[in-house]
């Protein structure tokens, strides 16, 4: 069995982390949340070659001219491949 995931002590709202497990977790300011269950509105999840406008972080972003799925993370849009 795996270990359990042993999240940072004192995180501020908005923060993001990915343990060994790589998967990007965002705390809210109760608890943290996996970017995959993350609900997807409008306002955080796009499909276009412009990024959007105004992203907040843990946004998705389908980039059409480049053919890449990226996120907004650390106040710039980050390739989810890397």
């Amino acid at each position: 069995m795996a270990d359990p995931i042993q999240f940072p002590p004192s995180p501020g709202q908005g923060d993001n982390w990915t343990p060994t497990n790589d998967i990007v977790y965002v705390y809210d300011g109760a608890k943290w949340t996996s970017l995959g269950a993350t609900v997807v509105t409008p306002e955080t999840a796009a499909v276009s070659a412009i990024a959007p406008a105004n992203p907040k972080s843990g946004s998705l972003w389908f980039d059409t001219a480049a053919q890449h799925l990226k996120v907004f993370i650390g106040g710039s849009w980050k390739d989810v491949r890397s």
